[in-house]
């Protein structure tokens, strides 16, 4: 029990340790004449730039043209970059760099302080394609002697430790859970009754308690973006 919460404490300690309230991902996106980009290339520039492009019944609108959401990549209303993210959702480019950021959310003009609560995409500059932002995901665009790798390394750290006591966790939850149905059936003692119950308590406190550290965890992933686009120094 005792090495439950010595690790919780630890796994917190060094998780806010790493939390930066705004942090900048890259540089602010350069604006883009407007166009609508479909998922096999074509290139439809718009007459006017800077039109507004909205949603109307699954369409991304351009001048007098309409395209199902399905069939877009990509689309441009001549201040932002647009993405489809899957199932005709569009979500803007918040951050560019060396590794391109979209966030989830069809709001034009998010700042970077913005983005915490945000699930958001990485994609590597110059390709078309993007992904989830997840460890799996970074290491590939992040070569093995870049600076960015020390929030890499962190992350996988962390993420070791706290899964260590999510799972002891677990098994002391379930280990309670065991000896409370025994006690039950067997008709024991109010003690023994007590102590399968502090345990289940104290196991599922410590699965509860990683689910912040989890999420702090996440700002390295960050971390390592802002240091790979040049605008975090990895000395911090």
């Amino acid at each position: 029990m005792r090495f439950i919460g010595v690790g919780i404490l630890i796994a917190v300690i060094f998780s806010f340790a790493s939390c930066n309230p705004v942090l900048k991902l890259g540089r602010i996106p350069t604006a883009l004449p407007a166009f609508v980009q479909l998922k096999d290339s074509t290139v439809i520039p718009a007459k006017e730039a800077g039109q507004e492009y909205e949603f109307a019944h699954g369409r991304i609108l351009a001048d007098e043209q309409a395209f199902p959401s399905r069939k877009v990549l990509r689309y441009s209303n001549g201040e932002q970059l647009f993405m489809n993210l899957g199932n005709g959702h569009f979500g803007p480019q918040i951050a560019e760099g060396k590794i391109n950021v979209f966030a989830a959310t069809n709001a034009a003009h998010y700042g970077y302080s913005y983005h915490d609560f945000m699930h958001l995409y990485v994609q590597d500059s110059g390709k078309l394609d993007f992904h989830p932002l997840k460890l799996s995901a970074l290491k590939h665009m992040i070569p093995p002697n870049d600076p960015a790798n020390k929030y890499l390394n962190r992350f996988r750290q962390t993420r070791m430790i706290l899964n260590l006591i999510d799972g002891a966790g677990g098994v002391c939850m379930v280990a309670g859970i065991l000896q409370l149905s025994n006690a039950v059936m067997k008709n024991s003692s109010d003690a023994t009754i007590q102590s399968g119950m502090s345990m289940v308590f104290a196991g599922a406190g410590a699965m509860v308690s990683t689910y912040i550290p989890y999420f702090l965890n996440k700002i390295r992933l960050k971390k390592a973006i802002a240091v790979r686009n040049g605008v975090f120094s990895q000395n911090r």
